[in-house]
């Protein structure tokens, strides 16, 4: 199913879990949204974004095959390590969605 631009994507963990994610690998922060490293808690949301026809224009990547896929992409991703950036997930600051 295609998301609207207006549409959000929960997160897949619980609220205590999800502060805690969050304030540990912010990068930066808005008035309304901050940027965070990816965790592998994020493969069902990092799924439904490669769905995206717009999204994989940009990225050149390919959709995953389930969500499973999108975990073990997540967990091997190394690019935070590598390289000292790499994707981030934009949280809703009052929502706490992806």
């Amino acid at each position: 199913m295609k998301k609207t631009k207006k549409e959000y994507i929960k997160l897949d963990v619980d609220f205590a879990d999800r502060t805690n994610i969050n304030r540990l690998l912010k990068i930066i922060e808005t008035k309304r949204t901050y940027l965070r490293e990816l965790t592998i808690e994020d493969a069902s949301s990092f799924f439904e974004l490669n769905e995206d026809e717009e999204i994989l224009r940009y990225t050149g990547d390919k959709p995953f095959k389930n969500v499973q896929a999108a975990r073990e992409f997540l967990a091997g991703y190394n690019q935070y390590k590598k390289y000292g950036l790499g994707r981030w997930a934009v949280i809703h600051k009052k929502e706490h969605v992806f």
